[in-house]
């Protein structure tokens, strides 16, 4: 996601994509049909932990944990089949997953502290979750930087990611594709890794999209991100991934999970940096909310087990219900890029527990973290 001054100017190799989002908005004509409430998260749900926990997810234990540990990938172009994951959900099928967005791990602002704190808080207690669902924005930025940095970026990424001690899944998110902003990355988009390959690379994924089951449900992550045809981008599904979405679904039988990094619909757009009084009712940028949402909507609507869809990008929380669909966003592991800012979201995540039956619980806890 970027922000309403793109990323702080103390960083020179950052995305200045931020014009895009005052250009080519879009009509969502079908929002306005939508029933919606935001459940902003209650007191009670946010559960901080003691600084004191981090001591044990020390740096340096960290970068122990992927000692000779290697990421190659063996990437294709087209998605992988279903697959269960390994592992047995708790005797009476819940399912309990923490959904974690919006990392952007970097060498400064005390990044690399701050997300294994988030770690500590997510996989801690008297019962780990089953799965830690990423959301996207995984790095800092790749979209406008040079290779040796987005390398460094995802070096301390993944040693994050190997001192996790329960599984891990990625969705990717519009800073985690390299070179997009030619200019500012030297990228010449000749690259065999340039834009999302560089992502599935480093993580060793074959596909940006992809499905699984875990216990009664089924997981459908989806690749969010296209090109704008310069050096932006919008909220959107490719042909072909739509195509391979309506044929998973249809051969699914299981309650569904979508998670995507920019959200499907969402209450976000409507709230942050806008001014009603100026005349900008009504629309959203691609860049902030798919603009295929209400399409997607209604294939969803239409499949009849589709439960839930997580999403994150705008550093913000909020929870959506149309048609017996719940759309959330679980705001940012780093909060405000790391910073303090009111208006974002402080560094958390959401906690979920996916019953059998299809129903499920989300609160929204804080990671304790505090942004300086």
């Amino acid at each position: 996601m970027l922000r309403r001054q793109d990323h702080p100017d103390d960083q020179d190799h950052q995305d200045d994509q931020d014009h895009q989002d005052d250009q080519d908005h879009q009509h969502l004509r079908d929002l306005q049909d939508l029933k919606v409430l935001q459940d902003r998260p209650r007191p009670h749900a946010e559960t901080p932990i003691d600084r004191r926990h981090f001591a044990r997810l020390s740096i340096a234990s960290i970068t122990a944990a992927v000692a000779g540990r290697s990421f190659a990938a063996s990437p294709s172009s087209s998605p992988p089949p279903t697959a269960e994951l390994p592992g047995q959900p708790p005797s009476d099928g819940t399912l309990r997953i923490v959904h974690m967005n919006d990392w952007h791990v970097c060498p400064e602002r005390r990044s690399v502290e701050g997300s294994a704190m988030a770690i500590e808080a997510a996989t801690s207690g008297s019962r780990r979750p089953d799965l830690l669902l990423t959301g996207g924005d995984l790095i800092f930025d790749s979209f406008a930087t040079t290779r040796s940095r987005a390398e460094e970026q995802w070096r301390l990424f993944k040693e994050l990611m190997a001192s996790s001690p329960v599984r891990v899944e990625h969705c990717l998110g519009n800073h985690d594709l390299w070179g997009w902003d030619r200019e500012k990355s030297g990228a010449s988009g000749d690259e065999r890794d340039y834009g999302m390959q560089k992502a599935l690379d480093e993580l060793g994924l074959a596909s940006s999209w992809r499905s699984f089951d875990l216990g009664a449900w089924h997981f459908v992550v989806l690749d969010s991100v296209v090109s704008d045809g310069g050096k932006g981008y919008r909220g959107r599904i490719s042909p072909p991934q739509r195509e391979w979405l309506v044929a998973d679904l249809a051969a699914n039988r299981l309650p569904v999970l979508v998670v995507s990094h920019i959200p499907i619909l969402s209450l976000t757009p409507l709230t942050w940096d806008r001014d009603y009084d100026r005349g900008d009712h009504g629309r959203v940028s691609g860049s902030e909310m798919h603009l295929d949402g209400p399409a997607l909507h209604r294939l969803f609507r239409e499949d009849g087990r589709v439960r839930l869809c997580l999403s994150g990008h705008m550093h913000l929380e909020d929870r959506c219900e149309v048609d017996g669909i719940a759309y959330c966003c679980d705001g940012a592991v780093s909060g405000a890029w790391w910073k303090a800012d009111p208006d974002y979201s402080l560094p958390g995540f959401a906690e979920l527990e996916l019953r059998p039956d299809g129903t499920f619980e989300r609160r929204i806890r804080r990671t304790g973290w505090v942004n300086a």
